[in-house]
């Protein structure tokens, strides 16, 4: 599991330096958040769909880490969230 969130945050850093050079945000989220949000686009909503249809097929089983594991900000940080529920 360690090796698993290492894998998430240089991905997630990856992604917000991305996002901070097209549009510079104050905004900070945590990884679950980002992955899972709909709005300023939908594409976080289409991104689940997508995994759900695969864990339905070829992937039925796969483990799922979930909000617990992924409740990181883009400094590694664990950031404690209140909405256990998304």
């Amino acid at each position: 599991m360690y090796r698993s969130r290492l894998s998430k945050l240089s991905l997630f850093e990856l992604h917000l330096e991305s996002r901070n050079s097209l549009s510079p945000s104050s905004a900070l989220s945590t990884y679950f958040e980002t992955k899972h949000a709909t709005e300023p686009s939908p594409l976080g909503k289409k991104y689940q769909d997508l995994k759900q249809a695969v864990r339905e097929g070829p992937f039925k089983g796969w483990l799922v880490s979930g909000q617990n594991w992924e409740s990181f900000d883009g400094e590694g940080r664990v950031v404690a969230s209140s909405d256990k529920s998304v």
